[in-house]
């Protein structure tokens, strides 16, 4: 039943963004809406909840959007990898680590898509927009990242899922500075 939960989240999440937004006139200024979903899953579910998700979400995305097929399956495959290794690191329960790590998720698929766009092209020369682009990309990825963290985390404290941290009811300093 969880598995459904999560497939249902990255259908509705791969439709809400390459359906519905594509016609908002500011839709190259929104930044994917499933890496914030990609990093919660990879910082706080077990692999083997959080990859087969991440793969369907990318296999998903792949399918719906215009870009080379295996592209964004790959991009969120490595992002999971990657945050699955930092948290052996990093103190992932600290709110201050939430706005990085989803910023640096979307520069990291942001330059990953724009080389790619570049050698399908041919040529390698960048538009003035991208630059712009992708920064209004990372801005708005750290400020909005820690408030959908906050509402992933309301979400499944709601339907009492457990993560790795243990069962989500049990996690009373969650997302909040630790001393």
């Amino acid at each position: 039943m969880n598995y459904l939960f999560h497939i249902g989240n990255c259908v509705g999440l791969v439709l809400l963004q390459t359906t519905i937004l594509k016609n908002w006139p500011h839709a190259a200024y929104v930044y994917d809406l499933s890496i914030p979903y990609v990093v919660y899953l990879s910082l706080f579910f077990p692999l083997k909840v959080s990859l087969p998700i991440v793969l369907l979400t990318g296999y998903f995305m792949d399918g719906i959007s215009s870009g080379p097929f295996g592209l964004y399956m790959s991009i969120y495959f490595w992002m999971t990898m990657a945050f699955r290794r930092i948290t052996g690191y990093l103190q992932i329960n600290s709110i201050s680590i939430i706005p990085f790590a989803v910023g640096i998720a979307v520069l990291a698929e942001d330059i990953i898509l724009m080389l790619a766009v570049l050698a399908l092209k041919g040529s390698y020369d960048i538009e003035s927009a991208t630059g712009q682009i992708i920064a209004s990309h990372f801005l708005l990825a750290v400020i909005t990242g820690p408030l959908i963290f906050l509402v992933m985390k309301w979400i499944y404290e709601r339907r009492g899922e457990n993560t790795d941290m243990g069962p989500s009811m049990e996690k009373g300093r969650f997302f909040w500075p630790t001393i």
